[in-house]
């Protein structure tokens, strides 16, 4: 019955009714009606007005400026396919597995296996079918789950020697940038153009280490820099190769890969020696070097050399390659960047082709992110991207920016403009909370480091948390069980109920320590002044009358109707005393636009007093403002 259900749910909330398949880029028309992205850009595409009627409704849709991408991304779709998709293996039989589809049929069906010789993927009828006929019965198949998670290559032979994904996975900071829609703080800047200790000469790319450390690309000075979670210099590695487009990668065993030379990616140790050279074969361009690198979930080694995507096994064996040249959907440009999400999906920067793909991990293509140009999810020149706990961050060069992208693709903010940086190429996320960025701009060229806060309660342990809330729910003496057998997680509340308890229990045995009654409401509330420790909820900070100082945002809607963040109150102290002196800061990350279109406030008082005393007669005013409108009619008829 629940996979009927659910079933049920994905067939009706779930596909366009446009291409009748799983909603890609979800967009919602003001009729409430949620399409594909693609299906919108090709209905407008063909008509030769460029006007776009709901294909459902048939209402007219007003385009914004920048097209269908800017219409509204359908949130919700995209939440409940992610929790449909949650769903342990088996419990939904009927759902369509959004796996790699079977290249051989037309029915549609996910693919079980792939054949080494044919190429082909195939699902399990057109296995059964394959194993049959005396031409193809005798070639290698293997799983798709086996050449996915890297078992074996997409020769079928078995990799050889494999680490334990666990030692080789990329480092991924538990940071999520899109969490409150608040701009990165600037905190320092570190570095300038030069040859010396903690000068740059092209930064083309960043990491950090398992330590801490952030490693810096240093192209044209041919070398890596280590500097220290502060951006103080620590040590430099000379590559002894010319890189032409150079990036890297940490892992968590602490070895380092390193591309730009030839199609070779060098292994250096914890301690930056060389430790193995990694060669890649059968890449189309021979001219071009590695460039773009990065590791999944599984330990496989993604790497881009010119048009192409290469996915090696961790011992460097070609498992999977993709990538033609040109601007369709599975080509690509000469230039490419590479990083991947918590699902291996495969994220491709394309600088010359001013986009974004996310293919899956057998190099299916998903989504193609942005177009060129300068509005608000177009790209010019993006260079590196990286991914968050959530989202995708990439590196607008060409735009002087850093743009912000769900796992889907779509446009979510600017995280950075152009106004805080300049060609804007490396990116990195520190274990401290920190956005690290490498400006590439001649006279310009630093690191830029900017505070990411996590101000809402969010993140694996706050989900975590909520999920365990729900299964002590369920439990006696409660018994409800409800919430849990829906799959659902406790109240987004319930991280701040969890503080208010610990501050109780903070207090009480304070108040306890010192031999006074806990009923004395005047000695208990003197132990819960001043207060700060680090809670569910975030950083719990109580003032000298005992009240939680809280961090808030002060939003702005501008002429466009839009709203967006222009101040964050910030309340974290510098340590974990509170003083009275605590630190009370309104941070404004932007102008606020006031409704005279300007930035300049208006004055603490009304220019004819509060009850007109201060101007003439009623009839004056009135005769006033109807001067004024007949100057607007005017205006919008000669606007015309």
């Amino acid at each position: 019955m629940a996979s009927n259900a659910i079933s049920d749910i994905a067939d009706e909330f779930l596909v366009c009714q446009v291409c009748l398949e799983d909603f890609r880029q979800p967009k919602m028309l003001p009729c409430l009606h949620t399409f594909c992205q693609p299906c919108l850009e090709k209905l407008l595409a063909a008509e030769p007005v460029g006007k776009l009627d709901c294909p459902t409704c048939r209402q007219d849709v007003p385009l914004p400026q920048n097209g269908v991408q800017g219409l509204k991304f359908n949130f919700l779709v995209g939440k409940l396919r992610d929790i449909l998709q949650q769903q342990p293996a088996g419990k939904t039989p009927e759902a369509r597995e959004d796996g790699v589809p079977c290249t051989v049929c037309e029915v549609g069906n996910s693919a079980q296996f792939y054949c080494v010789e044919c190429t082909e993927y195939l699902c399990q009828t057109c296995n059964n079918t394959h194993r049959r006929f005396k031409a193809t019965k005798s070639h290698k198949v293997v799983t798709v789950q086996d050449l996915q998670i890297g078992q074996v290559t997409a020769d079928g032979d078995q990799v050889r020697a494999p680490l334990s994904p666990t030692e080789t996975t990329l480092m991924r900071p538990d940071v999520a940038i899109g969490n409150g829609g608040v701009s990165p703080k600037h905190v320092k800047t570190v570095g300038r153009r030069g040859s010396g200790d903690g000068q740059f000469d092209l930064p083309t790319s960043l990491a950090v280490t398992a330590e801490g450390d952030i490693v810096v690309t240093d192209r044209d000075n041919s070398r890596l820099q280590f500097l220290d979670k502060d951006g103080s210099f620590k040590k430099k590695v000379d590559l002894r190769f010319k890189p032409r487009c150079t990036c890297v990668a940490a892992l968590t065993n602490g070895e380092l890969l390193v591309t730009g030379d030839g199609h070779k990616i060098h292994v250096l140790d914890k301690q930056g020696r060389k430790s193995r050279v990694i060669q890649v074969t059968e890449a189309a361009e021979t001219g071009q070097t590695t460039a773009g690198v990065a590791v999944d979930c599984s330990g496989r080694i993604i790497v881009t050399i010119g048009h192409q995507v290469f996915v090696l096994s961790p011992s460097g064996d070609v498992m999977l390659k993709f990538g033609d040249k040109g601007q369709g959907q599975q080509q690509l440009g000469s230039l490419l960047h590479v990083t991947v999400n918590s699902s291996n999906q495969i994220i491709v920067s394309d600088f010359y082709n001013n986009n974004m793909k996310i293919f899956d991990s057998t190099g299916r293509h998903l989504f193609t992110c942005g177009s060129h140009g300068s509005g608000p999810g177009q790209l010019y020149r993006p260079y590196c991207a990286i991914t968050d706990s959530e989202d995708i961050i990439l590196a607008d060069c060409g735009n002087h920016r850093v743009s912000l992208f769900s796992r889907d693709g779509a446009f979510i903010r600017h995280v950075l403009t152009e106004e805080e940086l300049k060609c804007p190429t490396g990116l990195t996320l520190t274990h401290d909370g920190h956005l690290v960025v490498s400006q590439a701009l001649s006279f310009l060229t630093a690191l830029r480091f900017f505070h990411v806060r996590m101000v809402f309660p969010d993140g694996p342990e706050v989900d975590d948390f909520r999920k365990k809330v729900v299964k002590r729910m369920a439990a006696p003496p409660w018994n409800f069980t409800d919430s849990l057998q829906r799959g659902l997680k406790g109240s987004a509340y319930s991280p701040f109920l969890h503080d208010a308890v610990m501050l109780y229990a903070i207090v009480m045995n304070q108040t306890l320590q010192t031999g006074e009654d806990p009923r004395d409401g005047e000695a208990f509330m003197r132990h819960a002044r001043k207060k700060a420790f680090e809670g569910m909820s975030g950083t719990v900070i109580l003032d000298g009358r005992a009240d939680r100082e809280p961090e808030f945002f002060i939003w702005d809607m501008d002429p466009s109707g839009t709203f967006d963040v222009v101040a964050q109150y910030d309340a974290r102290p510098t340590g974990t005393e509170v003083s009275d002196d605590l630190l009370q800061e309104l941070v404004f990350v932007k102008h606020i636009v006031w409704a005279d279109g300007t930035t300049n406030a208006p004055t603490g008082f009304r220019e004819c007093g509060y009850m007109n005393e201060q101007c003439a007669s009623q009839q004056d005013i009135r005769e006033e403002e109807d001067k004024k409108k007949m100057t607007q009619l005017v205006y919008v008829q000669f606007s015309n």
